[in-house]
Protein backbone atom coordinates (compact mmCIF):
# COMPACT_ATOMS: atom_id res chain seq x y z
CA UNK A 1 0.00 0.00 0.00
CA UNK A 2 1.70 3.27 -0.90
CA UNK A 3 0.28 5.37 1.52
CA UNK A 4 2.02 8.20 3.41
CA UNK A 5 0.79 10.16 6.50
CA UNK A 6 1.76 13.45 7.35
CA UNK A 7 1.75 16.09 10.40
CA UNK A 8 2.20 19.57 10.94
CA UNK A 9 3.16 20.24 14.70
CA UNK A 10 4.18 23.09 17.23
CA UNK A 11 4.98 22.48 20.87
CA UNK A 12 3.12 19.13 21.15
CA UNK A 13 5.69 17.19 23.04
CA UNK A 14 3.29 15.30 25.31
CA UNK A 15 1.20 13.96 22.29
CA UNK A 16 3.69 13.92 19.27
CA UNK A 17 4.77 10.23 20.24
CA UNK A 18 1.65 8.49 20.74
CA UNK A 19 0.43 10.34 17.74
CA UNK A 20 3.37 8.71 15.64
CA UNK A 21 3.16 5.55 17.35
CA UNK A 22 -0.52 5.11 16.11
CA UNK A 23 -0.07 6.79 12.67
CA UNK A 24 2.96 3.56 12.16
CA UNK A 25 0.69 1.16 12.30
CA UNK A 26 -1.67 2.84 9.79
CA UNK A 27 1.55 3.36 7.49
CA UNK A 28 6.05 2.82 7.61
CA UNK A 29 6.57 6.26 6.37
CA UNK A 30 5.01 9.27 8.98
CA UNK A 31 6.75 12.82 8.02
CA UNK A 32 6.18 15.23 10.87
CA UNK A 33 7.15 18.77 9.42
CA UNK A 34 7.56 20.86 12.46
CA UNK A 35 6.79 24.86 12.43
CA UNK A 36 8.98 26.29 15.22
CA UNK A 37 8.82 23.78 18.45
CA UNK A 38 10.92 24.76 21.49
CA UNK A 39 9.73 22.39 23.67
CA UNK A 40 11.87 19.11 22.12
CA UNK A 41 8.70 18.12 19.66
CA UNK A 42 11.17 17.29 16.84
CA UNK A 43 13.18 15.32 18.29
CA UNK A 44 10.53 13.14 19.91
CA UNK A 45 9.05 12.79 16.76
CA UNK A 46 12.09 11.47 15.29
CA UNK A 47 12.83 9.30 17.87
CA UNK A 48 9.62 7.19 17.77
CA UNK A 49 10.03 6.59 13.81
CA UNK A 50 8.98 9.31 12.09
CA UNK A 51 10.93 11.65 9.36
CA UNK A 52 10.92 15.18 10.55
CA UNK A 53 11.61 18.27 8.21
CA UNK A 54 11.70 21.81 9.37
CA UNK A 55 9.08 24.49 7.66
CA UNK A 56 9.53 28.15 8.56
CA UNK A 57 6.02 29.14 10.05
CA UNK A 58 4.46 31.89 8.33
CA UNK A 59 1.16 32.29 9.69
CA UNK A 60 -0.24 30.30 6.92
CA UNK A 61 -1.46 26.77 7.86
CA UNK A 62 -2.12 26.03 3.52
CA UNK A 63 1.62 27.00 3.00
CA UNK A 64 2.39 24.14 5.54
CA UNK A 65 -0.23 21.88 4.51
CA UNK A 66 0.96 22.00 0.63
CA UNK A 67 4.98 21.70 1.94
CA UNK A 68 4.31 18.75 3.60
CA UNK A 69 2.91 17.51 -0.27
CA UNK A 70 5.91 18.25 -1.86
CA UNK A 71 7.53 16.04 0.14
CA UNK A 72 4.97 12.80 -0.05
CA UNK A 73 6.10 10.43 -2.43
CA UNK A 74 3.42 8.00 -1.72
CA UNK A 75 -0.04 7.87 -3.91
CA UNK A 76 -1.94 8.56 -1.13
CA UNK A 77 -1.36 11.60 1.55
CA UNK A 78 -3.52 11.44 4.52
CA UNK A 79 -2.94 14.52 7.24
CA UNK A 80 -3.16 14.15 11.11
CA UNK A 81 -2.72 17.06 13.59
CA UNK A 82 -1.27 17.25 16.61
CA UNK A 83 -4.35 17.10 18.57
CA UNK A 84 -5.49 13.90 16.87
CA UNK A 85 -6.19 10.85 17.90
CA UNK A 86 -6.93 7.95 15.12
CA UNK A 87 -9.22 5.43 16.73
CA UNK A 88 -8.54 1.81 15.26
CA UNK A 89 -5.28 2.35 12.79
CA UNK A 90 -5.80 -0.92 11.38
CA UNK A 91 -9.41 -0.14 10.13
CA UNK A 92 -7.89 3.44 8.92
CA UNK A 93 -4.88 1.44 7.20
CA UNK A 94 -7.88 -0.24 5.72
CA UNK A 95 -9.93 2.32 4.73
CA UNK A 96 -7.10 3.88 3.08
CA UNK A 97 -6.19 0.94 0.82
CA UNK A 98 -10.27 0.37 -0.72
CA UNK A 99 -10.00 4.71 -0.82
CA UNK A 100 -6.08 4.48 -2.90
CA UNK A 101 -7.28 1.25 -5.31
CA UNK A 102 -10.70 3.68 -6.15
CA UNK A 103 -11.44 5.97 -8.28
CA UNK A 104 -12.04 9.27 -6.17
CA UNK A 105 -9.32 11.66 -5.06
CA UNK A 106 -9.91 12.80 -1.86
CA UNK A 107 -11.59 10.60 1.03
CA UNK A 108 -13.35 12.20 4.07
CA UNK A 109 -12.55 10.63 7.84
CA UNK A 110 -15.25 10.94 10.18
CA UNK A 111 -14.16 13.62 13.21
CA UNK A 112 -15.38 13.28 17.15
CA UNK A 113 -14.66 16.34 19.08
CA UNK A 114 -13.95 14.95 22.37
CA UNK A 115 -15.28 16.77 26.00
CA UNK A 116 -11.86 16.68 27.88
CA UNK A 117 -8.90 15.15 27.45
CA UNK A 118 -9.53 12.98 30.73
CA UNK A 119 -12.05 11.05 28.27
CA UNK A 120 -10.73 7.55 26.38
CA UNK A 121 -10.74 7.89 22.65
CA UNK A 122 -13.27 4.83 22.86
CA UNK A 123 -15.46 6.64 24.98
CA UNK A 124 -15.96 9.59 23.04
CA UNK A 125 -16.27 7.80 19.80
CA UNK A 126 -19.07 5.88 21.06
CA UNK A 127 -20.83 9.06 22.86
CA UNK A 128 -20.41 9.52 25.89
CA UNK A 129 -17.17 11.53 26.04
CA UNK A 130 -18.52 13.48 22.67
CA UNK A 131 -19.07 16.84 22.32
CA UNK A 132 -21.00 17.81 20.05
CA UNK A 133 -21.63 15.55 16.30
CA UNK A 134 -19.58 13.90 14.51
CA UNK A 135 -18.25 15.19 11.09
CA UNK A 136 -16.76 14.39 8.35
CA UNK A 137 -13.28 15.95 7.17
CA UNK A 138 -10.92 15.58 4.37
CA UNK A 139 -8.09 14.09 5.19
CA UNK A 140 -7.01 11.80 2.76
CA UNK A 141 -5.88 12.84 -1.04
CA UNK A 142 -4.24 11.73 -4.08
CA UNK A 143 -1.57 14.34 -4.87
CA UNK A 144 -0.90 13.04 -8.27
CA UNK A 145 -4.18 13.24 -9.37
CA UNK A 146 -4.00 17.09 -10.18
CA UNK A 147 -1.89 19.79 -11.03
CA UNK A 148 -1.46 22.83 -8.56
CA UNK A 149 -1.59 23.50 -4.48
CA UNK A 150 -4.22 21.24 -3.18
CA UNK A 151 -4.70 23.61 -0.10
CA UNK A 152 -5.87 27.32 0.03
CA UNK A 153 -6.28 29.87 3.15
CA UNK A 154 -4.14 30.47 5.45
CA UNK A 155 -6.52 29.02 8.59
CA UNK A 156 -8.89 26.41 8.01
CA UNK A 157 -7.03 25.69 5.18
CA UNK A 158 -9.36 24.26 2.08
CA UNK A 159 -9.23 21.65 -0.30
CA UNK A 160 -12.67 22.27 -1.93
CA UNK A 161 -11.48 24.42 -5.13
CA UNK A 162 -8.71 21.53 -6.17
CA UNK A 163 -11.42 18.83 -5.19
CA UNK A 164 -14.73 21.10 -7.02
CA UNK A 165 -15.84 18.48 -10.17
CA UNK A 166 -13.86 15.27 -8.64
CA UNK A 167 -15.51 11.85 -6.79
CA UNK A 168 -14.67 12.11 -3.29
CA UNK A 169 -14.90 8.81 -0.81
CA UNK A 170 -16.53 9.04 2.77
CA UNK A 171 -14.48 6.53 4.91
CA UNK A 172 -17.12 6.22 7.81
CA UNK A 173 -15.47 3.49 9.99
CA UNK A 174 -12.35 5.43 10.01
CA UNK A 175 -12.64 7.47 13.36
CA UNK A 176 -10.29 10.73 14.53
CA UNK A 177 -11.00 12.05 17.84
CA UNK A 178 -10.35 15.48 18.01
CA UNK A 179 -8.54 17.13 20.97
CA UNK A 180 -8.87 20.61 19.95
CA UNK A 181 -12.03 21.73 20.52
CA UNK A 182 -11.95 21.32 23.21
CA UNK A 183 -12.69 24.82 25.66
CA UNK A 184 -9.78 24.50 28.17
CA UNK A 185 -7.67 23.81 24.98
CA UNK A 186 -9.03 26.49 22.66
CA UNK A 187 -8.24 28.94 25.99
CA UNK A 188 -4.94 27.96 26.79
CA UNK A 189 -3.67 27.99 23.10
CA UNK A 190 -5.53 31.13 22.49
CA UNK A 191 -7.13 29.66 19.29
CA UNK A 192 -10.19 32.54 18.78
CA UNK A 193 -8.33 34.84 19.02
CA UNK A 194 -5.34 33.40 16.55
CA UNK A 195 -8.01 32.29 14.28
CA UNK A 196 -9.71 35.41 13.98
CA UNK A 197 -6.75 37.32 13.04
CA UNK A 198 -5.67 34.94 10.67
CA UNK A 199 -9.28 35.43 8.93
CA UNK A 200 -9.15 38.80 8.92
CA UNK A 201 -5.57 38.84 6.87
CA UNK A 202 -7.57 36.02 4.73
CA UNK A 203 -10.35 38.13 3.93
CA UNK A 204 -7.84 41.78 3.62
CA UNK A 205 -5.95 39.27 0.95
CA UNK A 206 -9.46 38.70 -1.15
CA UNK A 207 -12.33 40.40 0.12
CA UNK A 208 -14.42 37.96 -2.09
CA UNK A 209 -13.56 35.25 -0.09
CA UNK A 210 -17.18 34.16 0.87
CA UNK A 211 -15.70 31.09 2.81
CA UNK A 212 -13.49 33.01 5.31
CA UNK A 213 -16.74 34.73 6.32
CA UNK A 214 -18.45 31.82 7.04
CA UNK A 215 -15.63 31.00 9.56
CA UNK A 216 -15.23 34.01 10.56
CA UNK A 217 -19.36 34.20 11.97
CA UNK A 218 -18.48 31.40 13.80
CA UNK A 219 -15.15 32.15 15.66
CA UNK A 220 -16.95 35.60 16.80
CA UNK A 221 -20.05 33.75 18.03
CA UNK A 222 -18.11 31.09 20.09
CA UNK A 223 -15.93 33.92 21.65
CA UNK A 224 -17.48 35.13 25.25
CA UNK A 225 -16.04 38.69 24.89
CA UNK A 226 -17.27 39.39 21.28
CA UNK A 227 -19.03 42.83 20.96
CA UNK A 228 -22.32 43.62 19.03
CA UNK A 229 -20.92 45.75 16.85
CA UNK A 230 -18.40 43.55 15.48
CA UNK A 231 -20.62 40.51 14.85
CA UNK A 232 -23.07 43.07 13.40
CA UNK A 233 -20.35 44.37 11.18
CA UNK A 234 -19.13 40.83 10.13
CA UNK A 235 -22.78 40.08 8.94
CA UNK A 236 -23.03 43.42 6.59
CA UNK A 237 -19.78 42.93 5.43
CA UNK A 238 -20.11 38.91 4.51
CA UNK A 239 -23.95 38.92 3.21
CA UNK A 240 -23.16 40.00 -0.11
CA UNK A 241 -19.67 38.06 -0.40
CA UNK A 242 -20.97 34.58 0.67
CA UNK A 243 -23.61 34.87 -1.43
CA UNK A 244 -21.81 36.00 -4.46
CA UNK A 245 -18.23 33.69 -4.33
CA UNK A 246 -18.99 30.86 -6.90
CA UNK A 247 -16.27 28.87 -4.58
CA UNK A 248 -18.57 29.47 -1.51
CA UNK A 249 -21.29 26.93 -2.22
CA UNK A 250 -22.34 23.82 -0.21
CA UNK A 251 -21.49 22.94 3.72
CA UNK A 252 -19.79 26.50 3.62
CA UNK A 253 -22.42 28.94 2.39
CA UNK A 254 -24.87 26.97 5.23
CA UNK A 255 -22.37 27.06 8.07
CA UNK A 256 -22.30 30.91 6.99
CA UNK A 257 -25.83 31.13 7.17
CA UNK A 258 -26.75 28.87 10.64
CA UNK A 259 -23.85 31.46 12.48
CA UNK A 260 -25.93 34.90 10.69
CA UNK A 261 -29.37 33.41 11.00
CA UNK A 262 -28.16 32.70 15.09
CA UNK A 263 -27.08 35.73 15.23
CA UNK A 264 -30.11 37.27 14.27
CA UNK A 265 -32.22 35.55 16.87
CA UNK A 266 -30.33 36.55 19.57
CA UNK A 267 -30.64 39.91 18.70
CA UNK A 268 -34.85 39.38 17.74
CA UNK A 269 -34.27 39.81 14.40
CA UNK A 270 -36.63 37.33 13.68
CA UNK A 271 -37.47 38.70 9.63
CA UNK A 272 -33.73 38.94 8.96
CA UNK A 273 -33.46 35.41 9.98
CA UNK A 274 -36.05 34.12 7.53
CA UNK A 275 -34.70 36.42 4.64
CA UNK A 276 -31.63 34.81 5.18
CA UNK A 277 -32.43 31.11 5.48
CA UNK A 278 -34.59 31.75 2.32
CA UNK A 279 -32.25 32.64 0.03
CA UNK A 280 -29.53 30.22 1.36
CA UNK A 281 -32.29 27.30 0.63
CA UNK A 282 -32.95 28.88 -2.89
CA UNK A 283 -29.19 28.31 -3.80
CA UNK A 284 -28.39 25.08 -1.68
CA UNK A 285 -31.41 23.41 -1.51
CA UNK A 286 -33.83 22.15 1.59
CA UNK A 287 -30.21 21.16 4.27
CA UNK A 288 -31.51 19.88 7.18
CA UNK A 289 -30.18 22.71 9.40
CA UNK A 290 -31.75 25.74 7.08
CA UNK A 291 -35.01 24.16 7.07
CA UNK A 292 -34.84 23.43 11.45
CA UNK A 293 -34.22 27.30 11.22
Amino acid sequence: MSVEILIITKNERERIRPLVKRCLRISPTVRVIDTGSTDGTAKIARESGAKVYSFKWIADFSAARNYALSLCEADVACFFDSDHIPYKPEVIKKDLAYFEECDSIAASLTIYDAKSDSESAESVVRGTGLSGAPYQQFLAFKPKAKVGPIFRGCIHEDASAWIKGEKTLFLVNSHVVHLGNMRTEIVAKQKSERNAGLLFRRIASNPSDGVAYSYLIHEYLSHEDAKTADIDAIVKAGNPVVFADPECFGIHRIRYTVGAAIYHLRMSRAQECLDLVDKAISLEGRHSDLITL
